[in-house]
This record gives C-alpha cells, structure tokens and sequence, in this order.
C-alpha cells in the first residue's frame, strides 16, 4: 500500500493533479455559479425595489399634487378673499362676515373625504376651523414651530408632514397629515393670513407600504434633516438614520450601506425623498437555500472525480512500470526491447520509441567500433596538414630586404604592407578586438596593395580619420568592406574610382561611411541586404556574407542598435554605413546576444 501510493511515483502523482484539477474546477464552478446567482437575485431583488420607490414616488407626487390644489382653493375662495382682512366695527355685520367665512371653509371640508380640519388664520389673530364638533384647539399655536414655517413662507404650499397628532387639535388622536399656506391678498399681493389643513395619511401610508419589497424592508419619505412620513408614527421626526449626503446628492439611485440595500428617489414637488430600507440577509435567503444544494453536489462529485482518477492512474501507469523495468536493463548494459501492448496510444509510442532508441544505440555501438581507427587516422593527418605562419611572415621579410637592397622602394614598400597585413589577420593574442586606429592602419596597408594593382586609377580618401582612434572595436571590421568596396565596386566598373572612408563623430555616437563611385547594386538588392543586416542572417551571395558576418559581430558586441546599413544606386556607387556607440575618449563595449 505504502509502495502505490509513494508521493514520488507517477502514478500517485497523476492520481494528486486529476483529484486536484477536478477540486479547483469544482470549487471554481461552485463559486462562480453561486456568485452569479447572487448577483441575479440581488439585481432582481434590486430592480424591484427601484421600480416600487419610483413607481411610489410618483404617486406620493400626485398625491402632494391634489393637497396643492385643495390648499389653492382655500387661497383663491372670492368670499375668504374678501372678508379675511376686512375690518369691521360693527359687531352684527361682523358676526355675519365670519359665518361666510366658516361656511366656505365647511364646503370646501365637506368635499373632501380624508380632510380632518381646516384652519383659517387672520392677520389680526382670528381663528376660523372646521372639522370634528369636539375639537379643542391649542392656544399656543402661534409658538409652534409649524406656524412659524407657514407665516415666512412666500405663498407655496408648506409641507409640515405626518405627525402622531394633531398640531393644533388636542382632541384629534391619532396620525394626521399636515400642510399649510400663506394667503395672499390677489389684487393687492400682499399677506392676509393663512391656512393649516390636517389630513388623514391612510393613502400614504397604502403608498409607503406598497414599497416594501420584503417583510423587513423599511419604507418612509424624509428630508435631509428627518423623516417626514413612516408607517410607524413613532419615528416620525426622527433622524432618517441613512447618511445624509447620500440622500442630498442622489436624485434617484440604489446602493449598499451597513449590511442594507437603500434605494432612493428625489420628489419633484419638495426636498423630500423617498426611502426603501431592506435587509441583505432578506435578499439571500434563496441563495442560501441553492448554496447548501451546490456544496451537497460538489462534495459528491468531488468523490466521484476520485474514483475515476484512481482507476486512470492504475491504468496509464501499468504499461509504464513494464517500460521502466526494460529501462533498469538498459541502465545495466542490456539492451533489450521491451514488448509492445495494446495501451494507451501515447504510450505504445513511448514504448516503440523506447525500442527505437535500443536499436540506435545497438547499430551506433556497432559503427563506433568500426570507424574508431579511422577517426585517428584522420587526426594524425590533420596535425601533419598544419603550417606555421611564422615561415611565410620571414620569407616575405627576406623579399622586402632583397628588393631594399636593389633600391626598388616601392615593390618593397608592397611586400612590407602584405607582410604587415599577414601578421595584423594571425595575431590574436589580444582576442577579436582592435582600436580604429589599428584599423584604419591595416586599410592603409590594403589600399597601397590595391593602387599597386590598378595604378592611378583606383584612389583612396581618408576623411576625419583622427577621430576615436583609441575606440575599441570587433578585429577586421574594416577590411571586408573597403575589400568588397574595390573587387566588387570599383572592380566591376573597370578598376577606376575613389574608395572614401570619412570618420563622423558625435557626442555619444561614431559613424564610419565607407563609399565607392563604382558600379552599385539595384535598390531591390540593398533592401535585401538591410533585412538581412536586421535579422542578422546571412543573405546569398560571396559579399552579403562577408557583411552580414561584420554586422552580427558589431550587433553582438554593441547591441542590435548599432551595426551596417547601405545606401546604394545602381550606376553611382554604394555607401555602407558603420554606426558604433562613442562616450568620450572611450567605446562602450558590452556583448548583446543576437
């Protein structure tokens, strides 16, 4: 049991990594599934009291709407209008104007179902009211903090809002729904009293309740400062216990706060808003139902992801212990093939490539016995092939003396330069970097060779060549290209021409042009060669290799930002372009991998 289940053999391992895929997908799954259905729920859940708050706050508008038009018929009536703030010393005409009075009260009162009273107030503190034959009124309503809101008002309607009594009747028990108005003298516009109305709140209390979304939700209109209409009287007045800018600056909206979904929409009408409050708990109570379902499901796909892992570890790992066995003869010298058996088809392929391998292996031991002798033999050759340079660097030597010797300057002058130019290709006893001036010194050698070939016809020209001479650079950077500059340039145009190498120097970079008036290559052609310069592969052609392999040795020193460009039209000659980095006296040397 302990040997099936080692943590080191494959099988166990296959065994760990299905069981643990298959938990992670589970959980993944699980979680996701659960997440998106909460999300569904709660929108819903949301939506739907988003709708009910709005839908409510247009019936609480209409409402407040028809409580405008009662308070405006009070404001308008043509007889209040009249006598309201008249004075009148005779006391019979007196008693006449104020039945008048009270008479228009009572048939606007009569004409309204849910009216509890009407109160009439004159400038010169006479009251008028109608409404239950038992109401006993307060005599200091004038220090009511509702009267003194009525009385600073500009003439619209005053939304006092639901109070557990009356505000002005000590006999009216029970909740009542309070506004008032100034009244305005029309044609004289200016104050003559005004009015308080008390209503009764069973229809917006049908509204608030129709908000609710759960049993728990929390429905009431407020104000920034308190609640203005609740089903539960006793927090009338109370401070709405949401946070406040959220309510002042939202016209409409819905968000989480403290474990509740508050929804919120803005009155047209006043500064109220109405508020939906419903518990988090209320909207999960579902999703908590299909969570317990989800982690019963898991769990018994869990197991059965077990089972099944099981059984394709015991079954993937059976050909594979007979291969290993096979491979332990190998490890001891016995090439052996292991016997094929119908399996997976992933392992029939190991196993017959295990098999291919014996039989390589079989055939190389063979062959290596075979062409072992004839290797040493090649190697014996190739030491006795070898030629020390030293022997041609003394003979060329021996040339230029004789030739000094009979005064032939210039023939000798060649030699010493071919000499020269032996020595500075074989030297590398300070690795594959050169200074430019080195370089430049070795093109001086080349360019007296090649004018002793083709005479006064080939020029060279060497322009701000004392510029960066101690900067350090790849060995043979310079010659491949004022060689191939000559053979394939100037060369091809009949041996005529000027080879010009011009040294540009800025503050932290070295440009080397080296140009030919010869022949040129096609644009098509030059492209070529700058792709391949940029891949740092070489192209087809003897020239392009020679190049690309200048290029990818400065790339790999310097970086891919420095190397070869050429500039070439066919029939006026080619420049190639040597860009390397230069700070100061010294080159910035650093080796970039292509």
């Amino acid at each position: 049991m302990m040997t099936m289940f080692n943590f080191r053999s494959f099988g166990t391992r296959l065994f760990l990594l299905f069981s643990a895929c298959s938990l992670c997908l589970l959980i993944v799954f699980s979680l996701t599934y659960s997440k998106r259905l909460t999300e569904q729920t709660n929108s819903m859940l949301g939506d739907a009291a988003f709708k009910n708050v709005s839908q409510a706050r247009e019936h609480v508008e209409l409402l407040l709407k028809g409580y405008d038009s009662l308070s405006r018929s009070i404001v308008t009536n043509t007889d209040i209008q009249r006598l309201l703030d008249k004075k009148e010393s005779n006391s019979a005409v007196r008693a006449i104007n104020d039945r008048t009075i009270t008479n228009a009260i009572g048939s606007i009162y009569y004409s309204w179902d849910d009216v509890l009273g009407i109160h009439l107030f004159s400038l010169d503190s006479r009251l008028y009211s109608y409404g239950s034959s038992t109401q006993v009124i307060d005599p200091d309503y004038a220090s009511q903090s509702w009267f003194e809101q009525i009385k600073k008002s500009n003439g619209e309607t005053i939304w006092i809002g639901m109070r557990q009594n009356s505000v002005i009747d000590r006999n009216e028990k029970g909740p009542v729904f309070v506004f008032g108005r100034k009244l305005t003298d029309l044609h004289k516009s200016h104050s003559i009293g005004m009015v308080l109305i008390e209503i009764k709140p069973a229809a917006l209390q049908r509204i608030l309740s129709n908000m609710n979304v759960t049993d728990h939700t929390t429905s009431f209109l407020a104000d920034a400062k308190q609640i203005m209409a609740h089903l539960d009287v006793a927090l009338l007045q109370t401070e709405p216990g949401i946070t406040l800018p959220l309510i002042e600056n939202e016209t409409s909206n819905r968000f989480i706060a403290a474990d509740e979904q508050i929804v919120v929409s803005k009155l047209s009408a006043n500064s109220w808003f109405a508020v939906s409050v419903t518990p988090i708990s209320d909207l999960t109570v579902e999703v908590n139902t299909i969570q317990r379902l989800m982690t019963g499901l898991t769990i018994g796909l869990l197991i059965v992801s077990l089972i099944f892992a099981l059984f394709v570890s015991v079954t993937f790992t059976a050909p594979l212990k007979q291969l290993m066995r096979h491979m332990r003869l190998v490890g001891q010298g016995k090439f052996e093939e292991a016997p094929l058996r119908k399996s997976f088809k992933e392992t029939e392929l190991l196993t017959e490539g295990f098999n291919q391998m014996v039989r390589r292996i079989n055939e190389l031991i063979e062959r290596n016995n075979q062409v072992s002798e004839s290797e040493k033999i090649a190697q014996l050759n190739a030491l006795q092939s070898q030629v020390n340079p030293h022997f041609l660097y003394n003979t060329l030597d021996m040339v230029y003396w004789m030739l000094d010797e009979k005064e032939n300057e210039y023939l000798g002058n060649v030699v010493l330069a071919l000499s020269s130019i032996f020595r500075y290709s074989c030297d590398w006893t300070n690795g594959s970097s050169a200074t430019l001036g080195e370089e430049m010194e070795q093109i001086k050698r080349y360019a007296l060779i090649s004018q002793a070939r083709f005479g006064d016809k080939l020029k060279f020209e060497f322009i701000g060549e004392e510029y960066g001479l101690d900067l350090t650079l790849p060995k043979m950077t310079l010659q491949p290209i004022v060689e191939n500059a000559v053979i394939h340039g100037i060369g091809k145009a009949g041996g005529a021409g000027v080879v010009s190498i011009t040294v540009v120097r800025t503050e932290q970079l070295l440009t080397i042009t080296i140009g030919d008036n010869g022949i040129g290559i096609s644009p098509d052609k030059a492209a070529i060669m700058n792709e391949t310069f940029e891949r740092a592969v070489p192209s087809s052609g003897s020239s392009g290799v020679g190049l690309a392999n200048v290029h990818r040795r400065l790339a790999y020193r310097f970086g891919t930002a420095y190397g070869l460009s050429i500039q070439s039209a066919y029939g006026q000659g080619t420049q190639i372009i040597i860009s390397l980095p230069f700070q100061g006296a010294q080159s910035v040397h650093r080796e970039v991998p292509l």
